[in-house]
């Protein structure tokens, strides 16, 4: 069976990594996109089973973003995840996403979002920590000291840091 498909439109690289590791544990392919323009050229060709949009982008912005593909045959069944750092822009749109996240988004919404797009079963072994010890996963732990690692390794200052296990 095909996994499913998500479309990330966001430009924030941080907010990315997270969305991308909540999903592939979702069971979810990513494809990442990060202006508003590379997006609508994305989405004249493909059709996503989910997108997780940012309202506030480059070239385009999400809130047409989200008009375009309500207006698109095609398009508009697919549900849409509105992620913003403003709710004043949420409240000009119009046209509705299903689920909005208010920028910074924290852990218990990215649980939402796993037990709204998955299957029930799944959405228990994809959260991002342990249920009886509250305890981050390892997977989840593992992914973003990676992420934070490599984005280290871009920076140009030097960086020194120390982690006891």
């Amino acid at each position: 069976m095909e996994r499913p498909f998500a479309l990330i439109v966001e430009d924030d690289r941080d907010i990315v990594a997270l969305f991308r590791h909540v999903l592939d544990l979702a069971g979810y392919q990513t494809e990442i996109v990060l202006h508003g323009k590379a997006a609508v050229e994305y989405l004249a060709t493909t059709t996503p089973d989910i997108v997780l949009l940012d309202l506030n982008l480059p070239g385009v912005s999400g809130g047409e973003i989200l008009r375009m593909m309500r207006a698109d045959e095609r398009l508009k069944s697919v549900p849409v995840v509105v992620i913003t750092a403003h709710v004043n822009l949420v409240e000009t749109l119009t046209e509705m996403p299903q689920l909005v996240l208010i920028k910074p988004v924290n852990i218990e919404q990215m649980t939402n979002l796993i037990q709204r797009i998955c299957p029930a079963e799944k959405a228990v072994e994809s959260l991002p920590w342990d249920l009886l010890t509250g305890v981050y996963s390892r997977s989840f732990f593992m992914a973003r000291l990676n992420y934070a690692l490599e984005r280290a390794k871009q920076l140009p200052q030097n960086i020194f840091a120390g982690l006891f296990l």
